[in-house]
């Protein structure tokens, strides 16, 4: 008797376990600002934040010294421009349901 009650008792940890796992993966999955699908995009993608604006500000033709200034503000307080928003905005789909390392991705 004692033996299934603490199999039971087992098992019930680790669904729990699972379960909570289960919830922050899904968390992490999910990202909320454009702050949060920039990060994920440069984790899938396997670029820098910079490359990331680079590419964005090459869809708009805008030039290297706009993209530099933005780039700055976007380290000083995180604001991202327009044509980053824009460009997250055409994969936002495609981010959103990429799946991550939940080891190494955190918001």
């Amino acid at each position: 008797m004692k033996t299934i009650l603490v199999i039971l008792f087992i098992a019930f940890l680790v669904y729990r376990n699972a379960e909570r796992l289960r919830r922050i993966q899904e968390k992490l999955n999910t990202p909320i600002t454009y702050d949060d699908y920039l990060r994920k995009l440069c984790y899938i993608a396997e670029k820098s934040h910079s490359e990331i604006f680079k590419e964005a500000a090459d869809r708009h033709n805008l030039p290297r010294y706009m993209v530099d200034r933005d780039f700055k503000r976007y380290l000083r307080d995180q604001t991202i421009p327009n044509y980053v928003e824009e460009f997250i905005d055409e994969g936002k789909e495609i981010i959103k349901n990429a799946e991550v390392n939940p080891f190494v991705f955190y918001r």
